[in-house]
């Protein structure tokens, strides 16, 4: 059972811990734009208690632990050019690296994520408040509501409306809400700097399969690979990140390429057949080029129709045992 905190659109703070068990500090560069932010209570497992020598009449189900969960979307956004061929890290950065990846910044202008080993995934501490109306509109309460020692699954989703990262069971520490009469947290969504990087006509987007260019639709990657298991043992902290097959759903259409005019008979040549390099790339501006580097095979391949009118394909690709990677770039 989960109780919900908040389900509004607010500001939150992340933060990579330096050190586990220990809740970092937030300050204003700690600061995510974020919609669809939810935070609960997660209160894990249950054990029962019989004060009445085992007639239930006197039964009492107590919880063994309690967890603060996140759940959250954010712009498709790079660091931006940080001068001399490199840029700078992304604003989600500390949030990807809690969710089971790496980082690299490289000195050949390139932030790149790529999967952590299992026995070494970062965790992060999260902040945020929500106002609560007492007594009338103009009368007001603050409550604090944080986190530590959190890992969780990251999305990416791309759509016309707006490419993003997803994240979902961002998952910590219990922590009490507290009752505050200030915070040094803002309860404002800071206002954008750059705009996010779009995934529209018009724009420079390239996505190959096999070789081949794809005239995307639509492009979803529910998970990067890693789930949350929480341990709900008693006096236990550990939010385990657990590995899943990264699976691909896209849906294109191409009316003619690779000497096969219709687009389903070539998916249907690639259907659980080897695995092939797949290479995404969005964008031209230093620091916001946003490219997903893998290997996968197609399944589950269907014709669908497109809102053109048209006739598409819809299919997964499968990712080749985890051989995936995504980042910013300062050239395309």
């Amino acid at each position: 059972m989960t109780i919900s905190i908040n389900a509004k659109s607010k500001a939150i703070y992340v933060e990579n811990q330096a050190v586990v068990g220990t809740k970092e500090t937030f300050d204003a560069a700690d600061i995510l734009r974020t919609s669809n932010l939810n935070a609960s209570i997660y209160d894990g497992e249950t054990t029962t208690i019989d004060y009445d020598g085992g007639t239930g009449r006197n039964a009492v189900e107590r919880h063994k632990t309690f967890y603060n969960k996140f759940s959250f979307e954010a712009d498709l956004i790079g660091g931006g050019d940080a001068g001399a061929g490199e840029i700078d890290p992304p604003p989600m950065a500390d949030t990807i690296r809690a969710c089971g990846y790496d980082m690299d910044v490289a000195t050949t202008g390139e932030v790149v994520f790529t999967p952590s080993d299992r026995s070494n995934i970062d965790v992060a501490s999260l902040g945020m408040v929500r106002t609560v109306g007492v007594n009338g509109a103009s009368d007001f309460r603050v409550y604090r509501y944080d986190t530590y020692n959190a890992r969780g699954q990251l999305g990416i989703s791309l759509s016309d409306d707006r490419p993003k990262f997803v994240v979902t069971d961002m998952t910590g520490v219990y922590e009490r809400p507290v009752d505050v009469t200030s915070t040094p947290l803002g309860t404002v969504i800071p206002a954008l700097t750059v705009s996010p990087v779009t995934f529209t006509n018009g724009n420079t987007n390239t996505l190959t399969f096999n070789g081949e260019d794809l005239c995307t639709h639509a492009f979803n990657i529910p998970s990067t690979g890693w789930t949350v298991v929480p341990i709900d043992k008693p006096n236990c902290d550990d939010i385990v990140l657990q590995e899943e097959k990264i699976v691909i759903d896209i849906t294109f259409k191409q009316l003619d390429f690779d000497t096969v005019g219709n687009p389903f008979e070539w998916a249907e040549d690639h259907v659980n057949a080897n695995y092939y390099p797949l290479v995404l790339s969005i964008d031209t501006r230093v620091g916001h080029i946003f490219k997903i580097n893998a290997t996968g095979k197609m399944m589950n391949v269907q014709e669908v129709d497109l809102e053109d009118g048209s006739v598409g394909v819809q299919a997964q690709i499968e990712v080749q045992d985890n051989d995936f990677d995504f980042g910013f770039y300062a050239a395309v």
